[in-house]
């Protein structure tokens, strides 16, 4: 059985803290997010940052006109 594995790298010219700053706010899961998938995140998380099980619930539509939530 052969396995195929796609590795990419991608350097950005900012700090590795500001970096982590901004991944772990669940408000910048949509900045992230591409625009036409509609992505909203419902719960109620306001700025914190996310920890090991914190559970965030969201709105998303990948296809056009069929929405999904988690």
């Amino acid at each position: 059985m052969v396995f195929y594995q796609l590795i990419k790298t991608q350097k950005l010219p900012v700090s590795k803290e500001a970096i982590w700053d901004f991944i772990s706010s669940p408000a910048n899961l949509k900045e992230i997010t591409p625009e036409h998938m509609d992505f909203i995140v419902t719960s109620n998380n306001g700025q914190e940052k996310m920890y090991p099980g914190m559970i965030i619930t969201y709105k998303v539509s990948p296809l056009h006109n069929v929405a999904s939530s988690a």
